[in-house]
């Protein structure tokens, strides 16, 4: 596949079902993005930890695509596609060069899970937390050596 992917990105919001359009995405501050069609799904996940709120460390832990699906009268509704892999994004991206003329992005919703031990980069270590290290007790180094 040829070309580039227009991609709106929600996070930190919800996605609401039962709407008059099928799903529908909400956050706060959406996020537009252009990929190439020949992105893997590793890539995506590492591009969207690195573009959204870069100063937390996270990984994706769920992804899902507002995929167009046409009804009745020609009329297009929305319904959830999972993204889990190569082959579902591989999916997506065709679904996009087939109804980009009525469709003109793609709309992915993105959820991250926080990892553990380094929330944020500019966190600062509490040294009483630590409690007592005998720093002696670790040196190995004798003064033989030197």
């Amino acid at each position: 596949m040829e070309g580039v992917a227009n991609l709106q990105v929600y996070y930190n919001g919800e996605v609401v079902t039962n709407t008059h359009e099928g799903v529908t995405f909400v956050c706060e501050c959406p996020l537009s993005f252009a990929i190439p069609c020949t992105m893997g799904f590793v890539e995506l996940q590492n591009g969207l930890c690195n573009n959204i709120q870069s100063h937390i460390l996270k990984m994706v832990s769920n992804l899902l695509y507002r995929s167009p699906v046409q009804v009745f009268g020609g009329l297009i509704q929305f319904q959830i596609m999972p993204i889990t892999d190569d082959a579902s994004m591989q999916q997506m991206l065709y679904i996009y060069q087939q109804t980009r003329s009525h469709v003109p992005m793609i709309e992915l919703y993105v959820e991250f899970e926080q990892q553990p031990g380094m929330s944020m980069v500019d966190d600062e270590i509490n040294v009483d937390e630590l409690g007592d290290i005998d720093w002696e007790e670790d040196n190995n180094d004798s003064e033989d050596e030197f």
